[in-house]
């Protein structure tokens, strides 16, 4: 069984903005006014379905470039719970939520019920299919329990970086020492959180196996019902991260050739 890592979503803070601290501190807005929007990208969040409804996401739906998909256990993709819609709104936002890669294509697929539980098999059944559509970032803020080396991840993961594709993972949120998978497995490009004063958050898994931090401490996206929410956790850094390395994909095909786990440690600067 797979579910959300534990998040707090900050009551005091429901907000209606089109930004927040992370937008400031990774420059976006002047990376956006580069050109540098994502355009034609493909990625793919594997969560609690997408909220349709969303004025953050109209854009993106009129251009026909969000594709919501489900598994074969539930009868809708629409995200009753609201962390798919918030991972998403993290890449395609637009109008009241900016994302970080406004132009790129999204696949949501519906993998958890709106409790926020799954099968761990719809991880990797939709996790071949994102690569299978073409996409090269695949942004996974749910976790489970166990050991480095399960035989369906690994496939899964050497599959996305022959492909010139990267899994990107969120570390947890339980204030110790030791990631949850999928970030835990090798090849998979796993994610902490920071503040605003980029330090890491207090709730931020940590380890060996950690790879960088990203924004997840009180960073605003969509909830269901057409909310914009403040909420922290690494669920929200991994996100962060794949959208901004969405960013500078074609850049780093161009000076690099190939996109992969190892490239992306490098241009990241990870040990």
């Amino acid at each position: 069984m797979i579910g959300i890592p534990k998040y707090n979503i900050n009551e005091s803070r429901i907000l209606g903005v089109n930004g927040d601290w992370s937008h400031e501190s990774y420059r976006i807005k002047d990376l956006h006014n580069k050109g540098y929007k994502g355009d034609g990208i493909k990625v793919a969040v594997l969560d609690t379905g997408i909220d349709l409804n969303h004025l953050c996401f109209q854009e993106a739906l009129d251009d026909g470039r969000i594709i919501a998909n489900i598994s074969d256990r539930y009868s809708t993709f629409h995200d009753g719970h609201g962390h798919g819609s918030w991972c998403a709104s993290r890449y395609i936002g637009t109008n009241n939520v900016i994302g970080f890669c406004p132009n790129c294509i999204l696949y949501s697929y519906k993998v958890m019920n709106d409790n926020g539980s799954g099968s761990l098999d719809d991880v990797f059944k939709y996790g071949h299919k994102a690569l299978d559509e073409g996409v090269k970032i695949i942004s996974i803020s749910l976790g489970w329990n166990g050991e480095k080396g399960n035989k369906d991840l690994v496939d899964l993961v050497n599959r996305a970086n022959s492909l010139n594709a990267c899994i990107v993972a969120a570390a947890g949120n339980d204030f110790g020492n030791g990631l949850d998978l999928p970030a835990l497995e090798d090849g998979v490009l796993s994610v902490g959180s920071h503040d605003v004063e980029n330090k890491r958050s207090e709730f931020s898994d940590i380890g060996i196996d950690l790879e960088l931090y990203g924004p997840g401490d009180g960073v605003l996206g969509a909830w269901k019902d057409g909310r914009v929410l403040s909420v922290s956790g690494t669920s929200m850094a991994a996100p962060s991260v794949g959208a901004f390395i969405c960013l500078v994909y074609d850049y780093v095909m161009n000076k690099y050739g190939k996109f992969d786990y190892e490239i992306l440690k490098k241009i990241t600067k990870c040990h």
